[in-house]
C-alpha cells in the first residue's frame, strides 16, 4: 500500500485522512476530514489498497494570527498533550469516552471541547497548526448588515444599523463619486447624505438626518475597504495602465527574456530641460530639444543617441539609429570631445530587435528595418513606459547630469507652474554646444559604475565592474555579441522613404527638383538620357531636399541638388510643394498681367500706325521711284535731326542751353511738299551748326 500516516485520499467520494495502520491485523484507522462529528472508524487495508494519495493536499491556512489565537493554540496544544500522555487507545470509541471525561474534570475543561480538538487534530493534518481556532469565522454574517451591535456613541448618538439598502446606497455613491467622478472619500461621503439621506422641511427644503439617522463616516469607510481591496481601489480609480505603470508590484525582471548583449535595444525620445538659443544670435531663445537615445537592455549601455530641433517622428528616430553605426570618432571630433575607443564598444553594431513605444515605431515605414536590414521591430503597450525601464531610467540620469551644472536648465516641475523661476535669462548654449554636454554625459555613463547593481553572484565573485562597459564586455564573452555591423549609408539608405526618380540630359529628377552626381554609371546615364527618360529607385529626408540617395546595382549613391535647384537648398520637400502651389497660383496671375500688358501695348502701337498712315495719306498718291528717289540724302537728312535731337537733349540735361523754337534748315535741296515734314523739330545752335559744316 502507498498510504502512510496524514495522507489523504478519496475513498467512497469522499475525502479521509489515515491515521494508523495495523499490519499485523491487516487494518487502518481513518477519518472524515469534512464530517462535522466524524471520528474514526476501522477499514480492512484491502478496501484502501487501490486508493491514491492526494498530492494537491496544502498546509492548513493560516490567517493572521494574533495575540488571541497564538494564547488559545498554545493552550489547546497543551491540552491535547495530556490526551495523548493518557496512555489510552484514543481509536477505541469506548475507551476514548472515558479517557477524555476523565480529563475534563482534571483539566477544568467541558468534554466536548477536548473532543473538538482531538478530531480538529486528526482531520487537519495532525500537527500543531491543525489547532488553530478559527477566529476569522466569528461574529454574524448578514452580508454587511449590522444586527443591533455597536458600542455605545460617547456622544449620545444611538448607533445607526446597517441594512441592505444602505449598502445599494453605498455602492451607488461609491461608483459614481469616488470611482467614475474621482471625488476623494469625504466628498463622496458627503454627496451620499445629499442623496439618500435627507428630509425635506414644510418650505420645500433640504435638511440632510443627523446623526443616529444615517449611517457614519466611519460605517461608509468600513464598507467601502471592505469591499474594495487596495489593488481593485487603485485600479478602478486610476486605470489599469495607470496601475501598473506606478502601484503595481515589481516582481518580473525584463532581463528574463533578453539573450545576451546586442540583443534586444531599447529607443526612446524627451524633450531636453534645457533652453537653447539661436546659433547666430544668442539672444534668440529657440525652444528645446528632443533627445533621443537608445540602450543596450543587458548591459544598460547607451549605444546610440540623436539631438535636434524636429518633434519626435520616423525621420528623427532615423538618425538615432544610424548613430548606432556612424563613426563614433568622427562624431567626438565634430562636437569637440576627446574620443577614446573603449568608450564605444558597439560602435557599428545593429540589434537583433529593436524595442518602441507605439509611436514613430509602430508607423509603417519602421517595417523597413526588417525587410532591408533584418531588425525585428517590437512595441510595448500603450502608456506603459515600465516595459522598457532601462531607456526610461537613462533619462533620469542624463538629466541629472544636465541639471546640476546646464545654463538654461528649466526643471519639467516649473511648466505652467504660477509665480514659477523664468530661466531664459541663463540660456545661452546653441544645439550643438547641448549635443557636446550629452554626448559628455553619455560617455560618463558608460563608464561610470551604476547604482544599481545589475551583476550576478558570479559576476561579484570575478570581480567584474558594474558600469556598462565592463557589462558589454563581460557579456560578450559568457554569450556573444548578437548585433550585426552595416555601414551607415546602407543604413541611411533602407530606412529612408523610397521613390523613383527619372533620369533625364539634366539631372536626376524628382519632384520637380535636379540633382547630380559624379558617379560614373550616373553621368553616362545622364548623357544616354538625352534618347529617352528613364526611372531609377531613390531613398529621400522629407525634412530637407538638399540630397538623396539613388540605389544603383553596386549599392546606393548619394546625390545632391544640381545649380538649376540650389535655390531650394535647406527647404523640406513640403515646403518646395507649398512653394510651387504659391508659384502656380502666381502664375496665372502673372498670365493675365502679360495678356493686359501686351493689349495695351498694342493699342498704343496701332495708335501709332494709325496716326502715321494719315500723315503718308496726306501727301497723296506718291510712285514707289518717287519715294525711292532721294533715299541716300532723305536718309542723311534725317541723320543729323536725330544727331540734333540728341545733342539738345545732352545740353539740356547739363543746364547748357535752353532748346530754341527756330525751324530746322532745309538741307536735302527737296521741295517741302515733297519731304517729309518733322512736327518736333528745333533750331540748331551755332556750335550746331559749325558742326553740321564741317
Amino acid at each position: 500500500m502507498n498510504l502512510y500516516p496524514r495522507d489523504v485520499f478519496i475513498w467512497r467520494d469522499k475525502r479521509w485522512r489515515l491515521i494508523e495502520t495495523n499490519s499485523s491485523r491487516g487494518v487502518a484507522w481513518i477519518i472524515d476530514t469534512k464530517a462535522p462529528n466524524a471520528w474514526p472508524i476501522e477499514v480492512s487495508l484491502e478496501e484502501i489498497e487501490g486508493c491514491e494519495r492526494e498530492t494537491s493536499e496544502a498546509l492548513p491556512s493560516a490567517p493572521p494570527r494574533s495575540q488571541a489565537s497564538l494564547t488559545k493554540l498554545e493552550e489547546d496544544f497543551a491540552r491535547l498533550k495530556a490526551i495523548q500522555s493518557a496512555g489510552a487507545n484514543l481509536l477505541n470509541p469506548s475507551e476514548r469516552r472515558r479517557t477524555i471525561t476523565r480529563l475534563a474534570s482534571e483539566l477544568n475543561c467541558c468534554r466536548k471541547t477536548l473532543e473538538k480538538l482531538l478530531r480538529r487534530y486528526w482531520q487537519r493534518g495532525m500537527t500543531k497548526q491543525a489547532l488553530l481556532a478559527d477566529f476569522m469565522k466569528c461574529g454574524r454574517r448578514l452580508n454587511g448588515e449590522t444586527a443591533g451591535r455597536g458600542r455605545p456613541s460617547p456622544t449620545g448618538y444611538p448607533i445607526y444599523q446597517i441594512t441592505e439598502e444602505d449598502q445599494r446606497n453605498f455602492e451607488a455613491a461609491i461608483r459614481s463619486y469616488f470611482l467614475e467622478q474621482r471625488l476623494c472619500l469625504t466628498a463622496a461621503y458627503q454627496k451620499l447624505q445629499e442623496r439618500f439621506y435627507y428630509f425635506e422641511d414644510g418650505n420645500g427644503k433640504k435638511i440632510l438626518l443627523g446623526p443616529g439617522n444615517r449611517p457614519s463616516r466611519r460605517q461608509f469607510e468600513y464598507y467601502f475597504r471592505k469591499r474594495y481591496g487596495i489593488e481593485v481601489r487603485l485600479r478602478k480609480r486610476h486605470g489599469d495602465k495607470a496601475y501598473a505603470v506606478n502601484f503595481e508590484a515589481k516582481l518580473s525582471d525584463t532581463m528574463a527574456d533578453c539573450d545576451g548583449p546586442g540583443h534586444r535595444y531599447e529607443i526612446d525620445a524627451t524633450i531636453a530641460d534645457v533652453l537653447i538659443v539661436h546659433e547666430l544670435d544668442r539672444s534668440k531663445i529657440i525652444g528645446k530639444a528632443t533627445v533621443y537615445l537608445i540602450v543596450d537592455r543587458k548591459s544598460r549601455l547607451i549605444v546610440g543617441f540623436y539631438v535636434g530641433l524636429e518633434r519626435p517622428c520616423w525621420e528623427t528616430a532615423i538618425e538615432a539609429i544610424v548613430s548606432l553605426v556612424e563613426s563614433k570618432q568622427e562624431l567626438c571630433e565634430r562636437y569637440g570631445v576627446p574620443y577614446d575607443p573603449s568608450d564605444w564598444p558597439a560602435d557599428g553594431l545593429l540589434p537583433v530587435e529593436l524595442l518602441g513605444d507605439r509611436g514613430e515605431m509602430i508607423s509603417k515605414a519602421s517595417s523597413q528595418l526588417a525587410e532591408a536590414l533584418g531588425v525585428e521591430v517590437a512595441n510595448t503597450a500603450s502608456r506603459m513606459p515600465n516595459h522598457k525601464p532601462n531607456v526610461e531610467t537613462r533619462f533620469k540620469l542624463i538629466t541629472v547630469e544636465l541639471r546640476n551644472d546646464t545654463p538654461g536648465y528649466e526643471p519639467p516641475q516649473n511648466f505652467a507652474k504660477p509665480g514659477a523661476e523664468h530661466y531664459d535669462k541663463e540660456a545661452c548654449l546653441t544645439l550643438h554646444e547641448l549635443t557636446a554636454q550629452i554626448l559628455e554625459a553619455i560617455i560618463q555613463h558608460n563608464r561610470s559604475p551604476l547604482k544599481e547593481d545589475p551583476r550576478t553572484p558570479e559576476q561579484i565573485m570575478r570581480g567584474v565592474e558594474p558600469s556598462p562597459i565592463a557589462l558589454w564586455h563581460d557579456a560578450v564573452k559568457q554569450y556573444g555579441c548578437l548585433g550585426r555591423r552595416f555601414d551607415a549609408a546602407t543604413v541611411r539608405a533602407a530606412l529612408l522613404p523610397r521613390d523613383s526618380a527619372s533620369i533625364t540630359h539634366e539631372g536626376l529628377l524628382f519632384r520637380g527638383l535636379y540633382y547630380t552626381s559624379e558617379h560614373p554609371q550616373l553621368t553616362r546615364a545622364f548623357i544616354k538620357a538625352k534618347d529617352g527618360r528613364i526611372k531609377i529607385p531613390i531613398s529621400y529626408d522629407r525634412r530637407f531636399v538638399d540630397c538623396l540617395y539613388a540605389h544603383l546595382p553596386d549599392g546606393p549613391v548619394l546625390v545632391t541638388l544640381a545649380p538649376s535647384s540650389q535655390a531650394y537648398k535647406g527647404l523640406s520637400f513640403a515646403e518646395v510643394k507649398c512653394v510651387r502651389v504659391v508659384q502656380s497660383a502666381q502664375k496665372i496671375e502673372h498670365e493675365q498681367t502679360r495678356s493686359q500688358v501686351a493689349f495695351e501695348s498694342r493699342e498704343r502701337r496701332a495708335q501709332r500706325i494709325r496716326n502715321a498712315e494719315k500723315q503718308r495719306d496726306a501727301l497723296g498718291k506718291l510712285s514707289t521711284n518717287a519715294r525711292r528717289r532721294d533715299i541716300v540724302a532723305a536718309r542723311a537728312d534725317q541723320q543729323r535731326r536725330e544727331n540734333i535731337e540728341r545733342a539738345d537733349r545732352l545740353c539740356a540735361q547739363e543746364g547748357l542751353v535752353q532748346p530754341s523754337e527756330q525751324p530746322a534748315p532745309n538741307v536735302t535741296g527737296m521741295p517741302v511738299k515733297n519731304r517729309v515734314q518733322s512736327s518736333n523739330t528745333t533750331a540748331m545752335t551755332a556750335a550746331q551748326r559749325a558742326r553740321l559744316s564741317m
